[in-house]
C-alpha cells in the first residue's frame, strides 16, 4: 500500500538514505506492490558494504542485491 511506503519512507533510520533510493511499482499476478532499490554501485563488494552499513529496519526487511538491468523499464 502506498500509505504504508509513506509511512515506512517517514522513519528517521531511513531519512539518509532518501537521495539515493529509487521507488517503483510492480504487477506480480495481478497484485501491486512498491519495491525500493537503494542506489548502485561499481561491484558487488562495494554493495555487499553498503548493506553492512544500513539501518536495522533495512537488515529486518532481507536486504539483498539486484541487478538493476533485470528490473528492466520500471524506473
Amino acid at each position: 500500500k502506498t500509505a504504508d511506503l509513506a509511512k515506512f519512507l517517514r522513519q528517521s533510520e531511513m531519512q539518509a538514505l532518501l537521495e539515493e533510493l529509487y521507488i517503483y511499482r510492480v504487477n506480480r499476478e495481478g497484485e501491486f506492490f512498491w519495491e525500493v532499490v537503494y542506489s548502485e554501485f561499481a561491484d558487488v563488494e562495494s554493495a555487499m558494504a553498503a548493506i553492512a552499513t544500513f539501518p536495522e529496519i533495512l537488515q529486518h526487511n532481507k536486504t539483498f542485491l539486484r541487478n538493476i538491468a533485470t528490473i528492466g523499464g520500471a524506473l
